[in-house]
């Protein structure tokens, strides 16, 4: 999630706000930002990563950022929805 924006040109505020939500089975999500005014994603211009968590492991993992977009956000704030106890490596 992030802050409410009118159009693709408006900056949104530097930290994306990422819920997780504890269940039983595995889930990934893919995060993905490109410029949103041009075609330079089919040049690689974008930025993407996969979200992953593992409920048996009570894992979240990042992958590495693929492509050449700087995302706009520089912070990310994990909201954690029916976890008891938290962990953090």
């Amino acid at each position: 999630m992030k802050n409410v924006t009118q159009s693709t040109k408006e900056k949104p505020e530097d930290t994306l706000l990422l819920h997780i939500y504890n269940g039983d089975k595995p889930n990934t999500f893919s995060y993905y930002e490109d410029d949103g005014e041009t075609l330079n994603y089919e040049k690689g211009d974008f930025y993407k990563r996969n979200i992953e968590f593992d409920p048996q492991k009570k894992i979240i993992r990042f992958s590495k950022a693929e492509g050449k977009f700087s995302s706009n956000f520089r912070k990310i704030k994990i909201i954690l929805h029916g976890f008891d106890v938290v962990y953090i490596d």
